[in-house]
């Protein structure tokens, strides 16, 4: 830098201005080093910064290893015929195989209507039902694509309505149903025969029209006069199970039914009781139950059984035999029954007994009363129980019986055959699927959980063999993840053991030198000085934890054969290294990938229990590298005050603010002495240019001597 200007005064001949900076050059040396030490404090509030950012990245990495994110935690389903069949598993679950065979795909089903000339339709009302639910359609007349713009409307989000027009003029309706396999198929009512006459349906003599029966909140109702059960409803409202003895009624719309189907279980120690009659109890006799196992079953007097080719008749007879059960008839219970209102105060009322018997009936509208009619029920082998409706206004269905009992299926049959479609593009088929031998079906083809325990699978076509479907850890991904734990903890490692040495140049945190005057012991990091974390508490902490967590034993589990990361190939080093090695690589993990590979391989679960396990099985992770990691580093990361790291960043802050106010009030201070000592030498320079002036005005004036 250019030297300043020289200024020798005229009056004393001295250079005041040099002599004004080197005084106030000693007065600044306190408020340089004060400058001095907020650069270092600086210097090392960015060095925490740095490892604060090193130890969350840290704690981040360790916590991928066991969260629902990592690697441990994604497995991969993989098969033998690529593409055939795809899916995807659970976290916990275990490696595991099965060989399925695709034989059929689910499908949509789709059908179309003849080809309709341009030209009006009449008005008609009709109903499209996929999967037991409905929709009434009330066509007022138009022409075909009149029609299809209804479909579309009233269709949409059950089934897809499309048009395509065959030669320019005629168009042809296809319907496509929003529900795979065999219970998205259509069913129609056609009372007006529009769906006939366009092509659409047609009637099936060789088939019953049937109409599903819902069970949900609305439907079942408690009896007048009895106690209610309780209930629960399941598998999409198909199947109704009472959780209380009692009663309860179904409401149902009978519309053309003629008899009503459904299928049923009895809880087998209510079988014992039920063969022992009541006499005196007036609720419905029971009847035979359709059961997978061994059953017992008392029915009502004057009875008729059939058990293969012979016919027994009975009084109270107790049936016993393994399903499939041959069809039996019972007699009907007496219509005397009375209904709850007529019973009331003639001392014949229900017994307050507990129901024992499961019963089944109608309620009938009889003279403007509510009257109980008790059904036999007819055991077929395809659908179970039947029970044939009487004539008369029916208020629905009643069902008494203990808890336990089940009904499922239930279906209004009615003696009209039924219509199907006429021209079927695609029929509805569930997937067909062969395990272990054995022919299941399923009524989709995407998401199937019930194959393989916590198995998602997806078939996307058929195989023409069996297909191994396996589930494997994803061991590439895994070591990839273990790797970058590694790499970052040797750099948070390594940071903080350089940043202690003295005379460090790795990480560039040493002040500038271009001040000739500053003081040399106020450096650090630079040749002979001692580094920015050096003799420093937390540091020493910190590196010291961390190698106790990398280096102990960890309990094993019960897959677990894993004690030590050393075990899976993560050491400080092979044994038998030289000193040196030793030193350079001090505190550092090296990765052995062949190791690790090996050890996934064998025992992956062993290899998860090491970084993070459940030693009191209270499905909480509580052991393992990883959880002691994630405990050891959150003290040091939190973002509080009382953060290990942020409370020495927020004491570096504080200094520096402090001594910058210090620095402000010096500056202020020195202001005002270099002013002081510029009026001071002023008036020096006065006195000795006036007592110069008095000198030579003497000198002037006085007489010369001879």
């Amino acid at each position: 830098m250019p030297a300043p200007p020289i200024n020798i005064d005229l009056g004393s001949g001295m250079n005041t201005q040099q002599t004004i900076n080197d005084l106030m050059r000693v007065e600044r040396i306190p408020l340089q080093r004060i400058q001095r030490q907020n650069q270092v404090h600086e210097l090392r509030a960015q060095a925490w910064e740095q490892v604060r950012n090193r130890t969350r990245m840290l704690e981040d990495r360790t916590r991928l290893l066991y969260s629902f994110a990592g690697s441990f935690a994604i497995k991969s389903v993989v098969s033998s015929d690529p593409g055939a069949i795809t899916g995807q598993a659970a976290p916990n679950v275990q490696e595991a195989r099965q060989n399925i065979q695709v034989l059929q795909l689910a499908s949509q089903h789709q059908v179309h209507t003849s080809p309709l000339p341009e030209g009006q339709m009449p008005a008609a009302n009709f109903t499209i039902r996929i999967d037991g639910r409905e929709t009434a359609f009330e066509f007022r007349g138009g022409t075909p694509q009149d029609l299809l713009d209804l479909l579309k409307q009233k269709g949409a989000g059950r089934f897809e309505s499309t048009g395509v027009r065959v030669d320019g003029s005629r168009l042809v309706i296809t319907l496509n149903s929003g529900t795979e396999g065999a219970r998205g198929a259509f069913e129609f009512e056609d009372p007006d025969g529009l769906l006939a006459r366009i092509g659409l349906v047609r009637s099936d003599e060789n088939r019953v029209a049937t109409r599903d029966v819902r069970f949900s909140r609305e439907s079942v109702v408690p009896i007048e006069g009895l106690t209610p059960a309780t209930f629960d409803t399941g598998n999409d409202g198909r199947r109704l199970e009472l959780t209380a003895q009692g009663a309860l009624r179904v409401n149902v719309d009978r519309g053309e039914a003629t008899a009503v189907v459904f299928k049923f279980t009895v809880p087998e120690d209510e079988q014992t009781e039920a063969s022992e009659p009541n006499a005196n109890a007036t609720s419905p006799a029971s009847v035979p139950e359709r059961r997978t196992r061994r059953t017992s079953a008392t029915v009502g007097p004057d009875v008729t059984v059939r058990v293969g080719d012979v016919e027994l008749r009975a009084e109270n007879p107790q049936v016993e035999a393994d399903l499939p059960i041959p069809a039996a008839e019972a007699t009907p219970a007496p219509q005397a029954e009375a209904s709850p209102a007529e019973g009331e105060g003639t001392g014949e009322t229900e017994q307050a007994e507990p129901v024992t018997r499961f019963a089944t009936g109608v309620l009938l509208r009889v003279n403007g009363a509510l009257e109980r009619r008790a059904l036999a029920c007819q055991l077929t082998e395809e659908s179970g129980c039947r029970l044939e409706l009487p004539a008369g206004e029916i208020q629905g269905l009643y069902v008494e019986g203990p808890a336990g009992v089940s009904i499922s299926d239930m279906q209004l049959v009615s003696s009209a055959p039924a219509l199907v479609a006429a021209n079927e593009t695609t029929p509805a088929r569930d997937a067909i699927l062969k395990i272990n031998g054995i022919e299941v079906t399923r009524p989709t083809n995407e998401n199937i959980s019930d194959i393989m325990q916590g198995v998602s699978l997806n078939l996307n076509r058929t195989t023409t063999g069996p297909v191994e479907i396996r589930v494997e850890v994803r061991s590439d991904e895994i070591v990839k993840e273990i790797s970058e734990w590694v790499q970052i903890y040797n750099d948070l490692v390594q940071f903080c053991r350089e940043m202690s040495k003295s005379g460090e140049a790795g990480y560039q945190f040493r002040l500038p030198q271009d001040d000739e005057n500053a003081d040399p012991a106020a450096n650090i990091g630079g040749e002979g000085q001692p580094g920015i974390f050096a003799g420093d508490s937390t540091i020493r902490q910190l590196l010291a934890s961390l190698a106790s967590t990398v280096s102990s034993s960890y309990p094993a589990g019960q897959r677990s054969s894993y004690r030590v990361l050393a075990d899976v190939g993560i050491s400080s080093g092979e044994p038998g290294q030289s000193w040196d090695s030793l030193q350079s690589r001090a505190g550092l993990l090296q990765l052995d990938e062949t190791k690790l590979r090996a050890a996934l391989g064998e025992n992956p679960e062993g290899v998860r229990a090491l970084f993070a396990s459940d030693a009191n099985e209270d499905s909480i992770p509580d052991s393992g590298v990883a959880i002691a990691m994630e405990g050891l580093l959150k003290p040091y990361n939190r973002s509080t005050p009382d953060g290990l790291i942020m409370a020495r960043i927020l004491n570096l802050k504080d200094l520096i603010s402090r001594n910058n106010k210090e620095i402000a009030d010096r500056e202020l201070s020195l202001s005002r002495r270099e002013q002081q000592l510029r009026e001071q030498f002023g008036r020096m320079e006065r006195a000795v240019r006036e007592n110069r002036e008095m000198g030579q005005y003497l000198q002037r004036n006085m007489p010369q001597g001879n």
